[in-house]
């Protein structure tokens, strides 16, 4: 366990996120995700996540939001140099912290269904902070489509 999770449903997501780390980038991971525990949890800016997770709105949406912020934020601090693919793993390991932190406070249950939605959140704030907007995902998604279906593809060519 790499944070101050408790409870069981995010303690599993977060093992899974932390397997899924190539080994390669393990180091840079854990740099990551302790610098964003830290900003977190740090006493001078604790009361931000407290802020933050204690929006109105959708639960899942609120905590996908702060995760991704701060991610934004150490990524802007990085000047850009931090490595995109262990950041994104970390700010789910983030995601996992804040939904805990909303669970003890009494504020949400934990589900699978929340975990889910809270992930969709966050990993749509990362793609705008990174410029990536839904329609530049929907027209990579036909232009994949596309090329499955047409002469070649994998429907209409030799792999049919």
């Amino acid at each position: 366990m790499l944070g101050k999770t408790q409870n069981a449903i995010l303690q599993q997501v977060e093992q899974n996120i932390t397997q899924k780390v190539d080994p390669s980038m393990a180091q840079a991971f854990e740099r990551i995700v302790t610098a964003g525990l830290k900003v977190m949890y740090d006493p001078r800016t604790h009361p931000l996540m407290v802020k933050q997770l204690s929006k109105p709105g959708d639960p899942a949406t609120v905590a996908g939001e702060g995760a991704g912020a701060l991610l934004g934020m150490l990524y802007k601090e990085s000047k850009g140099t931090m490595p995109i693919k262990p950041a994104v793993l970390a700010a789910q390991i983030w995601l996992c912290e804040g939904l805990d932190f909303m669970a003890q406070a009494g504020q949400i249950q934990i589900t699978d269904e929340l975990v889910a939605n809270a992930t969709k959140s966050l990993l749509s704030h990362i793609l705008q902070i990174f410029g990536v907007n839904p329609n530049k995902i929907n027209q990579a998604a036909q232009v994949g489509q596309n090329a499955a279906a047409g002469p070649g593809g994998i429907v209409g060519g030799a792999m049919a």
